[in-house]
């Protein structure tokens, strides 16, 4: 492990005298680390491991630096139903799971069992498209985070990066744009000032939209004359 840093999100250790991965670096699968925490922290993991089915693990280069941008979806069992009862090509509304990671920082999650992570993800993938359209030209986007009240993602360009914050705002939508090129007036940050790569930006994005639009067309082709589904297809050949 010369040259990285390795980082896991329930402790700081003081030494990793080893670490052994038995799935790909940012996807969910299986790690063993051996190393020295504070005595001070015992307790807190042993409680914490009891509680918490998941964890983060980041392993980063100490030479190049770290920036990190990855979406994980699923369509849930209803959202694949959904899909298949199409019958008309108005709009539908495909519910699953998303979870987009800055960083360290989570937008969302993706675990089945755990229904309250369900929304619409057509929405998601909408923004995120509308979003790498418009920073090829602006440098600065901000959108709505779709089901709340006031929550704000914002991106402001900087040479060859974004500086994405997270943030409250009393300012409103404007009908049904919640994607803005105007800077947002700040309420209250959740975090700030985390810095992706935008080459990291775009490929992941464009990455995982075609995913999803392979995996609907396999569940419905029909699906593909939705007009939020081709508004979708429309903005990811602009990506």
């Amino acid at each position: 492990m010369r040259d990285l840093r390795i980082e896991l999100s329930l402790v700081d250790f003081l030494t990793i005298e080893e670490c052994s991965i038995y799935k790909k670096v940012n996807e969910h699968g299986k790690v063993r680390i051996r190393g020295i925490i504070e005595a001070s922290e015992e307790m807190d993991l042993l409680h914490s491991a009891e509680s918490i089915r998941y964890a983060s693990l980041y392993v980063i280069d100490e030479k190049g630096g770290y920036s990190m941008f990855k979406i994980e979806y699923i369509i849930i069992d209803e959202g694949k139903e959904e899909l298949m009862s199409i019958v008309d090509n108005a709009y539908v509304f495909i519910e699953g799971q998303i979870e987009i990671s800055f960083n360290e920082k989570i937008q969302g999650g993706v675990l089945q069992e755990a229904t309250f992570l369900n929304e619409y993800i057509d929405d998601w993938f909408n923004l995120l498209n509308q979003v790498a359209v418009e920073l090829k030209e602006k440098d600065y986007v901000a959108f709505s985070v779709p089901e709340t009240s006031g929550l704000w993602i914002e991106f402001k360009c900087e040479k060859d990066v974004l500086i994405i914050s997270k943030f409250t705002s009393n300012q409103g939508i404007t009908g049904a744009e919640s994607v803005v090129i105007k800077e947002v007036e700040k309420k209250e940050f959740f975090w700030k000032d985390e810095v992706i790569k935008k080459e990291d930006f775009f490929e992941e994005i464009h990455k995982k939209t075609s995913e999803f639009i392979n995996e609907i067309f396999e569940i419905n082709p029909n699906a593909m004359k939705c007009k939020n589904l081709e508004r979708l297809m429309e903005l990811h050949q602009r990506t």
